[in-house]
């Protein structure tokens, strides 16, 4: 966290890196320590002695901000050790990986894309214990800080293969490099596995935060979640004028299950010198305050612009808070910074629109297109979740295109975002009406229908020939039976024929019930059947 005695936070305010793979700018430091001084490269930027801080972007010497620095018997200090003479390139990349942000010391030559390091200076964001994390969102917490993953943040470690954000477990110990964002976020550049396992709840952290509850009595104070204790610090290792509001960094041993710290340093976070008047600037970060439309804060420091601001991969709209931007231009002679260039490293956040007025209502079984673009991201691959059933998205036109299929009926929430970019995806509502008459995907099966249903007369001796009627739902084979016929009748339980001729001695008044089953359902009748004496 601390580089000597600055901490990184600060050093990405306080050395207003000035380097950029356009022109290589850079700033130059006075002797008194302030930064100043220029000079005028080849291209027109700015060239000379100086500092460049930024996320190391590769090696084969060192590249951070667009310029190549030779390392061969650089000084290398990483924070908390001693300096290190670096021989050559591998033995750099045995310290430091890409992704890291580091503060390079050095000169850069005429071309404004090459130059020399003289010192090399890393200090981690934050180190601790994983306790939640969520591969979908890409988020982590370390500690108490949340830590965000882009498609930039370089995920690794210094032994083994690079790691991917599904690598990690809670419980992991890593160390991160990164912008904080508004909300206190870390933005990572570079996270690296320090341990596999955290069992024994006892490990060295570092983080910063601001100073709360501070009890000089107890020796303890609140940052954030934790509960820092610093009784076993000497009074000449703690800031003699600690107190509530004051930013802090801390290193110590940490007990996640109690949350607390037990500090072997604490340090304020002291603000940046001033700049020169006419001093040019590089700044690389993260916008924390965008409120006024000519006024934005990288990294805790104000930034003006105006109308002669060049912007690139967006505009002086787009400046909002977590944006992360580079910025170049000069200290006007109220001190304050004035952009000259502002490049986005990030794209402007997602708007889907429709090409048309298009109103998102429509029936199971129609056919549909609908046509969206993304502002601004013309050749960007589209991506959706949420469609109906039946339609698909091409990703490359974004043309929804299909025919709603039968039983899609609903309210679907449709969510379209661009592929491998850092955005937030547009989100609305797709109501399908029913419209669709379908069949049952299996026979519904319907109790058997008798038709007849009339009362019958016939004389004794009389022959009868009387077939009975019935249907099924779907023609199966129906079973007949009778109850009370008439003596010397009978039913023919397959046909359904009722025969033969009543007997002498069977003149009456029956009452006769029918029935038809089909094996699960039965259907009943009842009539009368009168047989008149003959005999």
């Amino acid at each position: 966290m601390k580089i000597g005695l600055w901490s990184l936070p600060m050093m990405l305010i306080l050395a207003m890196i000035a380097c950029s793979g356009d022109s290589g700018t850079m700033t130059a430091y006075n002797d008194d320590g302030g930064i100043g001084g220029t000079g005028v490269s080849d291209d027109g930027g700015i060239g000379g002695t100086g500092v460049s801080t930024g996320p190391i972007e590769d090696f084969g010497s060192l590249w951070v901000n667009g310029v190549r620095f030779e390392t061969r018997d650089s000084t290398v200090i990483i924070e908390g050790g001693r300096p290190i003479t670096v021989p050559d390139t591998e033995a750099l990349q045995r310290h430091f990986r890409r992704g890291m942000i580091v503060q390079v010391h050095g000169t850069v030559n005429p071309d404004g894309k090459t130059g020399v390091a003289d010192r090399v200076f890393y200090g981690d964001t934050l180190q601790g214990e994983i306790l939640e994390i969520d591969t979908a969102a890409r988020r982590m917490t370390v500690l108490d800080r949340k830590v965000a993953v882009d498609a930039a943040t370089v995920i690794g470690e210094a032994n083994f293969p690079r790691l991917t954000l599904e690598s990690f477990r809670i419980g992991n110990i890593v160390e991160v490099s990164g912008f904080a964002t508004s909300d206190g976020t870390i933005r990572a550049t570079w996270i690296g596995l320090l341990s596999a396992d955290a069992s024994d709840r006892a490990f060295d952290v570092e983080t910063d935060g601001v100073v709360a509850q501070h009890d000089a009595l107890s020796k303890t104070f609140l940052l954030g979640d934790l509960q820092v204790q610093y009784g076993n610090l000497s009074e000449g290792r703690l800031p003699a004028d600690l107190a509530d509001g004051q930013r802090v960094e801390v290193r110590g041993r940490a007990d996640t299950l109690q949350k607390t710290v037990d500090a072997t340093y604490v340090a304020i976070i002291e603000e940046e010198a001033p700049l020169d008047v006419g001093a040019s600037f590089w700044l690389d970060g993260v916008a924390t305050q965008a409120n006024d439309p000519f006024r934005v804060t990288i990294n805790g420091r104000p930034i003006m612009v105006n109308n002669d601001t060049q912007f690139e991969q967006g505009t002086a709209a787009d400046l909002a808070p977590n944006v992360r931007v580079a910025v170049e231009g000069m200290v006007n002679a109220e001190g304050m910074l004035v952009a000259r260039k502002v490049v986005f490293h990030d794209p402007k956040p997602l708007e889907v629109l429709l090409s048309q007025s298009v109103l998102l209502e429509h029936r199971e079984g129609e056919d549909v297109q609908v046509q969206i673009v993304a502002d601004r991201a013309p050749s960007a691959l589209y991506h959706a979740e949420g469609l109906p059933s039946g339609l698909v998205l091409d990703s490359e036109t974004g043309l929804i295109s299909g025919v709603l299929s039968c039983e899609s009926a609903g309210d679907y929430e449709v969510r379209v975002s661009l592929d491998g970019v850092s955005s937030a995806p547009t989100t609305w509502v797709w109501a399908v009406e029913e419209a669709c008459v379908t069949e049952p995907l299996f026979p519904i099966d319907r109790p058997p229908i008798l038709l007849l249903a009339e009362d019958r007369s016939s004389p004794e001796g009389e022959d009868i020939l009387l077939e009975i009627e019935a249907v099924g739902s779907d023609g199966e084979t129906l079973t007949f039976e009778a109850e009370g016929l008439p003596s010397g009748l009978i039913l023919d339980a397959v046909t359904g024929v009722i025969s033969g001729t009543p007997t002498c001695d069977a003149a009456g008044l029956y009452a006769i019930t029918l029935r038809a089953t089909d094996g699960v359902f039965t259907d009943e009748l009842l009539f009368n059947w009168t047989v008149e004496e003959a005999c």
